[in-house]
């Protein structure tokens, strides 16, 4: 059978999609709006709100809870942006972009 140059260009566009679907944001999982998390080790992630992002620890456990979260980790936002300050109310924000995400994973978790 002889195919046209228009069947083998529609194939490429449809392997250009399912490779792409494959491909993972750098940011990380989108949670919602501009938040993002991003998995760093077993035990950090990055959590990114718009332009800042922020290291939380949040310890893998053997039993229940699955995440035991250290709230006390969440010091300061990531260069570029490490001399802005980290507020009370940004803590709170991040806490709660990853306590969604363990939801969305079926995982438990506690903060500490």
């Amino acid at each position: 059978m002889n195919r046209g140059c228009g069947e083998s260009g529609n194939m490429l566009e449809v392997l250009r999609r399912l490779l792409k679907s494959f491909q993972r944001d750098p940011r990380g999982h989108h949670v919602r709006g501009d938040a993002y998390v991003r998995v760093e080790s077993r035990d950090q992630f990055l959590i990114t709100l718009g332009d800042r992002g922020a290291l939380v620890y949040a310890e893998l456990m053997a039993g229940k809870p699955d995440r035991i979260v250290d709230r006390s980790s969440i010091k300061k936002w990531v260069p570029p942006n490490e001399h802005q300050p980290l507020t009370e109310a940004d803590r709170e924000q991040i806490l709660e972009i990853l306590m969604l995400r363990f939801d969305d994973l079926k995982q438990t978790y506690e903060v500490q």
